[in-house]
Formats: structure tokens, sequence, C-alpha cells
């Protein structure tokens, strides 16, 4: 049993067959891939919980009865060492599970604004109530606000159900002194004394990855970071795999429960780096693709698998956190960015918040690619948007040793167009290494494999169509590999895993499709909009924080543009939650975006399956 059979490591996207008699552990630990077990793998320790997610495994042992709760082994969870395929499979490492990592957020640019969110914290010094006096305890802390901070025109019943069950306790235990932090005309919480703890959380909950960013709500500083990976990759790459899981038994809980997870431990996470309770996180602003922010939201997603594609709700949702299972104030609130259409969901709405087209820049193409490629664009009068399917292929999966952007990836690839011989960049570890160098290299990701089909394209190892050009008598360039053609990034001494890190005939096949898309995609827009030509580029997003601008273009990913006219700009949609979090225009200026911006299908746009086909080659040079 284990012999041959093809395992799957999400949320990285490693993989590789076992060999015979090889459990999950010894096929995590041949690859590289990081999966804690502290006692050795001797099934004493329990560290090494993983979730099978598809495929068959050997029974259950004596050591996992042991080990796992009821509860565990009712919800599939495994022991790694104590496991061994019988199919091919698909196995999540949790959280716990892995070693700890340094997850590193990219900071992206934001458009200026003022600081002036939704929450606003007030002080008061009230007066104790007289034997004459028939005032509340409500009534006395809405007058109070009202000529203190000038907030007038708040009801008398303005304050939260869940506010008032503590406002006679922290009046009294205050000695009428206290902090009330109000929303929207309503009093959500009040503390005794002075307490000026008021945070929010805005996240970017990707198809793979999510981002967070704990912001002081007075300030607006940023007072923790954190990122993950989406575990509700254990249940498909794509958002369409997620849409099939949530249709069955229990499936739409499943993802929504893994999502909430995931958000409550980077909250945990970042509170405990700012120094700070739960308490004191009041709001969190999520932006997400229109499944993710479905998924999350408990809503259904099946009108979102066929066309017309239709959501449950495009408008942006303020609802009660504890209705969500978020684990910040209990009388705090979760909100939704709006969405634009489609696919095109608030990620992208909050993408173009922070970044996208202005008055005076000219025309702009917005570009943020993902699992789903989003493209707008717009001269800051008019706006179009878009949505293709570039497939997975840009983060780094379904390629024969693609990952992640992780530490371990490949991110960075020349070849040199004399001996073909290949330098790489390795993340995590610093400089450009060449051939004979331990670089610990793991994998290749979304910018390294554009990198290394650019570079081959350019240095003649492929010709026009994509295909690898025959008769190259060089060791980097095999024929025979076991996927066919391929080229030899990193030798199996130099890597991890033991193994060649290779770009294949299949990988190139499958870049070339999803830029193909991304450009059709691109064309589309322009011809919506009346021009042939864009001023600037701005790629959003990690992967096109890192991605070579020059060799997107010379592989024909997106339209011609000068090179100095093409602007990374990190995780806009992060920028954009946080902007929509610590500004109440920002959040009225997104809900002006989705409205105003015009959507486009591409699956039933006249010619685009055309321009989708012209552009599968590489441009002749």
């Amino acid at each position: 049993m284990g012999e041959g059979f093809l395992i799957t490591f999400q949320p990285s996207g490693v993989r590789g067959r076992a060999k015979g008699g090889e459990t999950v552990l010894d096929v995590a630990r041949r690859l590289g891939e990081g999966l804690s077990a502290n006692c050795g793998g001797h099934g004493v320790c329990g560290n090494c919980r993983i979730q099978p997610a598809h495929g068959s495994m050997s029974p259950v042992t004596r050591e996992e009865l042991a080990l796992l709760t009821p509860a565990e082994l009712a919800d599939g969870t495994r022991l790694a060492c104590a496991t061994r395929p019988a199919s091919d499979a698909s196995v999540y490492i949790p959280e716990q599970s892995r070693p700890p990592l340094q997850y590193v957020v990219e900071g992206g640019k934001s458009r200026p604004f003022d600081v002036a969110p939704e929450i606003i914290n007030c002080y008061l010094e009230l007066a104790e109530p007289g034997h004459d006096e028939h005032l509340s305890d409500a009534g006395r802390l809405l007058e109070g606000i009202e000529s203190g901070y000038g907030l007038t025109g708040l009801p008398k019943t303005g304050v939260t159900l869940h506010a008032l069950k503590g406002i006679s306790g922290a009046l009294r235990e205050g000695g009428w002194k206290v902090t009330a932090a109000v929303r929207r005309g309503e009093v959500i919480r009040v503390l005794p004394g002075y307490a000026p703890g008021l945070y929010g959380a805005a996240f970017d909950v990707g198809t793979t990855t999510v981002a967070g960013y704990l912001c002081d709500l007075t300030t607006g500083e940023v007072a923790a970071t954190d990122a993950a990976a989406n575990p509700q990759s254990a249940f498909g790459d794509d958002v369409l795999s997620r849409i099939t899981h949530a249709s069955a038994a229990d499936g739409a809980v499943r993802l929504r429960d893994a999502i909430t997870g995931c958000l409550n431990a980077m909250l945990g996470k970042m509170a405990a780096s700012a120094g700070i309770g739960a308490q004191d996180i009041v709001e969190a602003v999520v932006a997400g693709n229109t499944v993710m922010q479905h998924l999350l939201m408990g809503l259904p997603v099946a009108a979102l698998g066929a066309y017309p594609f239709t959501p449950a709700v495009k408008g942006g949702m303020s609802v009660p956190a504890p209705d969500t299972g978020l684990g910040i104030y209990p009388g705090g609130y979760l909100v939704t960015l709006p969405v634009i259409g489609g696919f095109v969901g608030a990620d992208h709405t909050a993408a173009l918040l922070a970044a996208g087209p202005r008055p005076g820049e000219g025309v702009t193409l917005l570009v943020d690619v993902g699992t789903n490629g989003e493209l707008a664009i717009g001269d800051g009068h008019r706006l179009i948007t878009a949505s293709c399917a570039t497939g997975p292929a840009f983060e780094g999966a379904q390629l024969r040793h693609g990952m992640r952007a992780a530490p371990g990836a490949i991110e960075r690839v020349v070849i040199d167009p004399e001996s073909l011989e290949a330098s790489y960049r390795v993340i995590g570890k610093q400089g450009w290494f060449r051939a004979g160098a331990k670089t610990g290299a793991r994998g290749i990701c979304g910018s390294g494999v554009v990198d290394a089909v650019a570079r081959m394209y350019m240095a003649g190892i492929l010709d026009p169509s994509g295909a690898f050009v025959r008769g190259l008598d060089n060791q980097r360039v095999r024929y025979d590999g076991p996927d066919g053609p391929e080229y030899v990034i990193a030798l199996a001494d130099e890597t991890a895993s033991g193994r060649d890190v290779t770009v294949t005939a299949g990988d190139v096949r499958a870049v070339q499709l999803a830029k193909a898309a991304l450009l059709a995609g691109a064309e589309v827009l322009m011809a919506e909009f009346g021009v042939t030509r864009v001023d600037r580029i701005v790629l959003a997003g990690a992967f096109g924080n890192y991605i070579d601008a020059g060799n997107a273009m010379a592989i024909g990913m997106l339209p011609p543009c000068p090179a100095d006219r093409v602007y990374p700009v990190g995780n806009a949609a992060g920028e954009g939650a946080k902007a929509a979090l610590l500004s109440r225009a920002m959040m009225e200026e997104a809900g002006r975006i989705a409205k105003s911006a015009r959507y486009v299908e591409l699956s039933l746009y006249p010619g685009f399956n055309e321009r989708f086909m012209a552009a599968i080659g590489f441009p002749v040079v």
C-alpha cells in the first residue's frame, strides 16, 4: 500500500508520489513539506494531524484511536505518521500541524484619506443621579454624549441591547466616568473609566491566501498584520470546486467553519501581538471575491456556479459579530464590501478603492491576478470591469513542481541565452543562485514560472507556439522526462526534496492558457472603452507585486505598455479594506465604485473565444 500514489499537500500545492510502504509523513518529509512531528513519527505526540480531502487512505490504527478525539475521528482527521495512501489523494495540513513560519504581508499603496471611521470613542464624566431625577442610565449616557461631543439627534433608545446589559455596571464601577463607543448613532460598548482602546480588523479573503490587518481606529496606525493560507483549499483550489462542495451535505457549513476558524486564529494572533484583548476589536471589514464572501456569510452559492452567475446580494452587509461566529467584541460588527458583478467581487472593489483609475492619469488598466483574474479599465470618469478564468497556474497549482509563493519557492528565473544555464531566486533566501548551490528550493511559484517560460522563449528553448525546440544538445533540456519535454531549473542536489525542479511542456501550456485568458480579457475591455493602448498598467496582488512586467509582456500576458508606466501596488485589496475600515468616506466611495462600474461577461462577449485562441501563442519577435 502506498506505492506510486500521487499525494497533493494543501495549502502549499506541493505534490509527489509515495514509494513502497511510505506514510503520508514520509512523503511530506521527502518533499520538504512542513509537517510537525515532535516524536519523530513514532505515533506518540499526535502533532502530525492531517485532513484527507480526496482519495482513499489506509484504515485507522490503534495509535490514532488513542490520540485522536471522537470528534476528530468523525471529521476524518488522521495522523500522517500512521496513514498510507490507498489511491491518489489530496491532504490538507492544518495550521497547527505546520512548523512556525514567518508570513510576510506585502504592503500596498492606497490613495490618501482622512481617518474618520464609523466608530468613535466618547469619554464621559457624568453627574451621579439625584433623588429627584428620573433619567435612566441610558438616558443619562446619551445626554452626556450629545452635550459633550455634539452628536445631536441621537435617539433616547440609541444604545444596543448588548451595551445596555453592561451599562449600569460600567457607570457605577467607573464612578460615573465611562468610555462609550458610538457607531452610526448607536452606543455599542460602554466601559468603566477612561478606556481608549478602539481597534478594528480588515481582511482580504482570497481563494488561496487570507491577509489581515489590525488597525487603531483612533490613529489609523496598523498595530499588527498576519497572513495565512485559506483552509478551504482542502476542498478545491478554485471557486467552482468550492461551489460544488457547498452543495454536498454539510459542505457549506464546513467551508464556512473553515474560513471563520482561520479569521479567528488570525484575530487572536494579531491581538496578542498588539497587546490587546478581544473586546478592543469592535469591527471587522472583509473584502473577498463573490464566492468567498458568500461562504463566509453563510449565503447560498449554487447560483454563482452557472450563468448568469447571480449573487444572493451585491451590496455591502453589516452584521452583528455573534451572527457570523467572528471572535471580536460581541457587540461589534462584521462588514463586507459590495460586489461589482459575477465573479468580480468585493476584493476588486477594494483594489479599485485603493489603486483604481483617477482623473488626470490617462487610461489605466488594473490587473489583479490570483486563482481568478479581475480586470478594470478606466480614466477616473468611466469604469469597466471583467473577470477571466486564469486558472491556478499563476498560484503555482497544477504545475509539475508548482507551489504557492511560500518559503522555498523559486520566485525569479533568468536563463543565459548562450549556455542555457539558469539562475534563480528562492523565497526566504538572499541573492541569486546558480547550478550547484544548495538552495533548499521546494518548487516554483507563479512569478517564477512566468519568468521561466519567458526566458525559455527568449533563449530559443521554446518556439512561438510554445512547443520545445527539438535538437538542443544541453543538459538543461530533456525530451524524455516523465511528463514529456522539460527544462531543469534546479538540479536534485540543490533542492530540499532531492529531486529536480523543472518546467514541463504541460506547465508551459498551463501558463499559455492562463495568460491568453488575461490578455483576451484586457483586449475586450480596451475595445469596450474605445482605445487600442493604455497609458498605465497597475498590477495588484502578491503575484502582480513580484512578476517581472517585461517578461509578462514578452509572452503576451499583458498588452503593450512602456515599462516605466507599469506599477506594482502590492495587496491593493487589503489596502482598500483598511481604507474602508478607517474612513466612513472611503466606505461610501466603495459603494459608489461598485454601483458605477459596468461589468462585462467575457464568456458571452462576441469574439472573445477568437481573441483567446489568438493569444495562446507567444508574440513573434
